[in-house]
């Protein structure tokens, strides 16, 4: 495993030192009687809620003495979270009730969890401590952050926890300050430790607020919007104010509005002619494909019938260099992009147990790795919204 380690590529995640602020979304506007129509359906008790990060005292802490904890990682910083701990009286081994996560990247956290499925620590901890301004450094510590609390979801009876380390410690001062947050299992789910502060990540009810017009003639750019959510929110867009949504998908969009009863009648004769046997499953294998690019085409019918202006494009997103041509062509084409939605992804939900590296890395690969070569092309001036 620590051989991998070395060997690994690095992966993208997002930022570095000291939090900000999260961004609001742009604001929107919508039709009176269309808001009313919109908050009936909303269930019961539904608020919004922002990430905001709090200066916080670190709570009252217990001693490590006898504690077991796994350190993953071979940087000075794990060697020195190693001598730190070793020094606090704990116990340093594989079954332990605790893991630090300090790998050189998420496939080698990946490959840790698998190992402990069966018999997962009492808590799980991610610390990330990416180089300033460095996209692919901020990315991998990311992704670590992610997988953490995805476990933390996961596995029942353990506390995932993220702590973050801003600039300016050596390895022996980032030691310290993480020994102190190990030894105090409630001080926060994901903590941010700056030579200046101690931040809290803390979830705060935002007010409903009125819905304001969205820029007219806006250029967006929508991964994975032709069909689904996604498509849902492409259309919504269109509702609101005139844009020119630029949708990008793996599947291809239909030419001609779908006959299903005629391409039904298309493959049972096709079947028979072969020889094979006519069989639901045989069937619905064919005009699956189909019923997909019908709903691009629609998805595209009704951004247009509402005054935008819509285009399909297929794209690779797990391919960095395509996902960049695509970027860049598209501001050729229209001077410029506004605003991204990252909503492509590929659908592989199962449990730790049932997914394999390849299962692991065929979703990972077009969310984050696509989502980075997304940002890093994007003109500095657009808004990025990245969903699921």
């Amino acid at each position: 495993m620590i051989g991998k380690e070395a060997s690994e590529p690095a992966v993208v995640e997002l930022q570095e030192d000291a939090p900000v602020a999260p961004v609001s979304a742009a604001p929107v506007s919508e039709a009176p009687e269309e808001v009313e129509e919109t908050s009936k359906e909303l269930p019961e008790g539904f608020a919004l809620r922002r990430p905001v990060w709090t200066e916080r005292n670190r709570p009252q802490s217990e001693s490590l003495q006898g504690k077991t904890i796994r350190v993953i990682g071979t940087s000075p910083l794990a060697n020195a979270l190693r001598h730190s701990l070793k020094t606090a009286g704990a116990v340093d081994t594989e079954e332990a009730e605790m893991v630090v996560d300090l790998a050189s990247g998420v496939s080698v956290t990946f490959d840790v969890a698998k190992e402990l499925n069966s018999n997962p620590p009492r808590q799980w901890v991610a610390v990330c401590h990416p180089a300033a301004g460095a996209i692919p450094s901020v990315a991998s510590h990311g992704a670590r952050a992610g997988h953490a609390k995805a476990l933390g979801r996961e596995w029942e009876d353990t506390t995932a926890r993220v702590i973050q380390m801003g600039m300016g410690f050596t390895p022996e001062e980032s030691a310290a300050q993480i020994c102190e947050e190990l030894a105090c299992p409630h001080g926060g789910q994901e903590v941010t430790l700056t030579k200046r502060s101690r931040q809290v990540l803390e979830l705060v009810v935002e007010p409903e607020s009125p819905i304001n017009p969205r820029p007219e003639n806006e250029v967006v750019l929508v991964t994975g919007g032709g069909r689904g959510i996604t498509a849902t929110l492409a259309i919504e867009l269109a509702k609101r104010a005139p844009a020119t949504l630029v949708l990008v998908g793996r599947s291809p969009a239909g030419v001609h509005p779908l006959d299903e009863d005629q391409e039904k009648a298309k493959v049972r004769a096709t079947l028979k002619e072969s020889g094979e046997r006519v069989t639901p499953a045989a069937i619905e294998k064919v005009l699956k494909p189909l019923r997909k690019k019908e709903e691009i085409r629609q998805t595209l019918e009704q951004i247009r019938a509402l005054g935008s202006q819509a285009e399909y494009l297929t794209c690779d997103m797990s391919e960095p260099d395509e996902v960049r041509r695509l970027v860049n062509d598209a501001i050729a084409r229209h001077g410029t992009i506004h605003g991204c939605i990252h909503g492509a992804g590929v659908e592989e939900s199962r449990l730790l147990a049932d997914k394999d590296e390849k299962a692991f890395q065929r979703v990972f690969n077009g969310k984050a790795l696509g989502g980075i070569a997304l940002f890093s092309s994007l003109p500095k001036t657009a808004w990025m919204l990245s969903m699921g």
